[in-house]
């Protein structure tokens, strides 16, 4: 019978030997992300959680597509609350160096409400955004947004650091601080 404590060091000597192995040359726009979101909305006791899908994808040498899926749920004075955010935008990457992209984006966002007061907002967005990798292992980026809502225009700041474990797999953490909520998320990525 194999002794859990075997089982456990066969799976740390994986993790490590794949973290050794990443040899990332610059930041990846072709991955496909699954995240656990924390929603924390300001001036109120309504605290969702739920997940959030995101992909993006090259177009060529420069190009970008970005899209962006976002469900919460809570339950604030016995009523349930759900908020569903989509965010889909293209541009692409000024002139960059060997590590590090700066970016630009143009896009749609969407947000909704729907519990005990159902409320929709929707606009354009427009973003613009850097991306390093400090280390073959670690990227760090931080992007601004400007989203023009109908009941008017909103700011967002978007802090990540993502980890590569090899070409292919990374773990990261996202932080955005909009005017009204802020969201931590930690997210599983897969990078083709």
């Amino acid at each position: 019978m194999i002794r859990p404590h075997l089982v456990t060091c066969a799976a740390v000597t994986v993790f490590l030997s794949s973290a050794v192995q990443a040899d990332v040359k610059q930041p990846s726009w072709d991955f496909f992300s699954i995240s656990y979101d924390n929603v924390s909305a300001s001036d109120s006791d309504f605290r969702p959680s739920g997940f959030g899908l995101l992909g993006a994808s090259s177009i060529g040498q420069k190009g970008v597509m970005y899209a962006r899926y976002q469900r919460s749920d809570d339950e604030v004075a016995e009523q349930k609350l759900e908020l569903e955010q989509i965010r889909i935008a293209a541009g692409g990457s000024f002139d960059n160096w060997e590590k590090t992209d700066i970016y630009g984006l143009v896009g749609y966002s969407s947000r909704e409400l729907e519990g005990i007061e159902d409320r929709r907002e929707d606009g354009l967005t427009l973003s613009i955004g850097v991306r390093s990798l400090l280390f073959a292992e670690l990227e760090l980026g931080a992007t601004a947004h400007y989203i023009d809502y109908s009941e008017g225009g909103e700011s967002e700041l978007d802090l990540s650091a993502q980890y590569y474990f090899s070409d292919g797999f990374s773990v990261g953490l996202l932080y955005q601080s909009a005017d009204d909520y802020d969201t931590t998320s930690a997210q599983i990525s897969i990078h083709y």
